[in-house]
């Protein structure tokens, strides 16, 4: 809407917010440009922005699994292969979410390659959806380690007792 206040991009930018527990500072400015560029009408751009964000988390996850040699030593042709196939090389440092839906990228992808602005504007709401419900399985997936490790300093002070 013309002059809609707050705008969509301030309205959206208080629900990024809560995505800093997951992202570094430069994917949480990233997602906040896409989200602003989509409410300016660059969908092309604000694509672009999703797909840096997709693919960090999966950079993420493989120096993550690069720790593991048994995962090193499994995976060799890491590096040369397609993201859908690193995705499955990374599905137990993924969250669910991203595995099951690994063809975002290729959507991603034709975002930025294929399709005009008016398209890349009616996709990114969708694709956005996918990318905050990876974020979010991600806080999950850290708030329920967080609980672990309280739980296990728990009973560790309880037993010493």
């Amino acid at each position: 809407k013309v002059g809609q206040y707050p705008s969509i991009a301030d309205a959206d930018s208080l629900k990024i917010k809560n995505y800093r527990k997951v992202l570094s500072k430069e994917q949480l400015e990233g997602f906040t440009k896409a989200v602003r560029l989509a409410s300016a009408g660059v969908g092309a751009g604000a694509v672009v922005y999703l797909r840096r964000i997709f693919e960090s988390l999966i950079d993420e996850a493989h120096k993550e699994a690069s720790k593991d040699s048994v995962w090193l030593a499994a995976n060799a042709g890491y590096k040369t292969a397609r993201v859908a196939d690193k995705v499955k090389a990374l599905k137990s440092y993924l969250p669910l979410y991203l595995v099951e839906h690994s063809s975002m990228y290729s959507v991603l992808s034709s975002g930025v390659h294929d399709m005009s602005e008016q398209e890349c504007l009616e996709l990114f709401p969708v694709l956005k959806i996918g990318i905050e419900l990876i974020l979010k399985q991600k806080i999950q997936t850290q708030e329920e380690q967080n609980s672990i490790a309280e739980l296990k300093k728990m009973l560790s002070r309880q037993a010493s007792k």
